[in-house]
C-alpha cells in the first residue's frame, strides 16, 4: 500500500462556470478514468471546455487524489495534438500554474485544453487526478473557482512500457547552405522496443536568426512514408506533424526524416531540435 497525501475530492459542475466573457466546463470528451503508469510520458489526465470569446492568459491547476506532488514530474497543457506551454511543476499546495501575459490560448466560440503528465516513477497504487482551480481571462479580474473542476480519478501501476529511442543526430552543421528544396534539416533513427507503439503527432523546434517563412513546406518522412506537412514554422519556432491516424511503428529501428524548402536568409542560422519527451 502507498501512504501519502490525499487532496480534497472536488465535484464535478454539470454546467458551465461563468466569469465574464468565457466560462469553463469539464469537456463531453474528458478521459476516463484508466491506469497510468510509472515514469508515463504525456499522460492524458483531463480535458476542460472554454466557451465564450477572449484570450487566457493565466491557468491554475491542482492536484488531487491520494498521491505525492513528485508523482507528477512535468505537466503541459495541450490543444489537441500541439502543446501551448513549456513544462510546469507541482508548487507548494499541490498547485501547479501556467501565465503569459500575451496569452496562452484565446477562445473565440470554443476551445478544449488538455493536460498531459509526465508521471513519476513510483506511482503504482497511488490516485491522480488534475483539477482546473482558476483562471484569467485578459482585461477581467481572475476566478478562483469555489469548487474546481475534476477530471477523473486515474489508478497508478507497474508495468513495460514501449521504448522509443533516437540516435545520432543528423546532418552535421553546414555553415555555407545553399537555399534549395528538399533540405534535410533534420534526421535520425528511432529504436522502438518492448512492443510496437503508434506515432499520433511528432513535434520539432527551430531556433536561430532566419526568418519562420525563409523554411517553407516542412515533411516529416519516416521510413519511406510522408507522414505529414506543414507550411512554415509557428512564431515560436514549433513545427506539429500529426498523421492522419496514428501510424504503427513495429519494434525495431526507423529512420525519421524532416525536409524543408529552404527559400532565403542569407547569412542568417537556423537549426532543429525535439525538445522533451511529449513532442
Amino acid at each position: 500500500a502507498w501512504s501519502g497525501t490525499a487532496s480534497t475530492t472536488p465535484t464535478t459542475p454539470t454546467t458551465p462556470v461563468v466569469s465574464g466573457p468565457v466560462s469553463v466546463a469539464l469537456a463531453t470528451d474528458n478521459p476516463a478514468a484508466r491506469s497510468v503508469v510509472n515514469s508515463e510520458a504525456g499522460a492524458d489526465l483531463a480535458h476542460f471546455a472554454f466557451s465564450g470569446s477572449g484570450t487566457v492568459t493565466s491557468v491554475t491547476l491542482k492536484r488531487m487524489g491520494v498521491s505525492a506532488d513528485s508523482s507528477l514530474t512535468n505537466v503541459y497543457l495541450y490543444e489537441g495534438s500541439k502543446r501551448l506551454t513549456d513544462a510546469a511543476s507541482v508548487s507548494s499546495g499541490s498547485m501547479i500554474t501556467f501565465n503569459d501575459p500575451n496569452g496562452l490560448f484565446t477562445v473565440n466560440g470554443s476551445k478544449t485544453i488538455s493536460v498531459k503528465v509526465d508521471m513519476g516513477a513510483s506511482i503504482s497504487g497511488q490516485t491522480i487526478a488534475i483539477a482546473l482551480s482558476g483562471y484569467t481571462v485578459s482585461g477581467q479580474t481572475a476566478v478562483t473557482l469555489g469548487t474546481p473542476i475534476s477530471g477523473n480519478f486515474m489508478t497508478g501501476a507497474t508495468a513495460s512500457l514501449a521504448g522509443v529511442a533516437f540516435g545520432a543526430i543528423t546532418p552535421a552543421a553546414n555553415s555555407n547552405l545553399t537555399p534549395a528544396n528538399d533540405v534535410i534539416v533534420w534526421q535520425s533513427t528511432a529504436s522502438v522496443t518492448t512492443r510496437d507503439a503508434y506515432l499520433s503527432h511528432f513535434t520539432i523546434r527551430e531556433v536561430g536568426s532566419i526568418a519562420k517563412t525563409d523554411l517553407t513546406n516542412l515533411r516529416l518522412i519516416v521510413d519511406a512514408t510522408t507522414v505529414a506537412t506543414v507550411a512554415n514554422p509557428d512564431a515560436n519556432g514549433y513545427v506539429t506533424f500529426v498523421p492522419s491516424s496514428p501510424m504503427k511503428l513495429i519494434t525495431g529501428s526507423h529512420t525519421f526524416k524532416v525536409l524543408a524548402d529552404v527559400t532565403g536568409g542569407s547569412s542568417l542560422t537556423f537549426t532543429f531540435a525535439i525538445k522533451n519527451r511529449t513532442d
